[in-house]
């Protein structure tokens, strides 16, 4: 890394990376910064996961408060639903256990909400459980599938 073309870089910043363009993308939290000389940086990251998979999240209780516009023009000419969150869905490994969790926007948070999540034309209720880690702007979550829909 550059040090004067990087200086937003910062530990706790989380980082998307693709090493090749034939591999996956990745998911992880830079955790470390040591300046080599003048121009240059060496960081350290933790990678989360080799297999992250985008998600939109929707929450009828949070959403029913709002009164927005049910859609909206996307930047590609298509529709957006103002309503739809985007996370990451991330599986883990916790003290030997697989858990389901989640990396959304902080402001999508609220201890307890329930929100349905679609990935790959699947739909499942979860509800948000013990909080694994914030950042800045962003929270990892660990989440309880509810039910499972279509």
């Amino acid at each position: 890394l550059s040090h004067t073309d990087n200086e937003w870089v910062r530990p706790g910043v989380l980082v998307g990376m693709q090493l090749d363009d034939k591999d996956n993308w990745q998911v992880g939290i830079l955790r470390r910064l040591s300046r080599i000389d003048h121009d240059r940086t060496y960081a350290g990251l933790q990678i989360l996961t080799a297999m992250p998979v985008a998600v939109t999240m929707h929450c009828e209780e949070q959403d029913r408060v709002r009164s927005l516009t049910v859609t909206e023009f996307g930047s590609w000419g298509g529709t957006d639903s103002p309503d739809l969150r985007m996370a990451i869905y991330l599986p883990h490994k916790i003290e030997g256990c697989n858990v389901n969790t989640l990396i959304m926007r902080a402001a999508d948070y609220g201890a307890g909400r329930i929100y349905q999540v679609k990935a790959h034309d699947k739909v499942f209720s979860v509800s948000l459980g013990r909080v694994l880690e914030t950042g800045v702007d962003w929270i990892w979550v660990a989440v309880n599938v509810l039910r499972a829909g279509a």
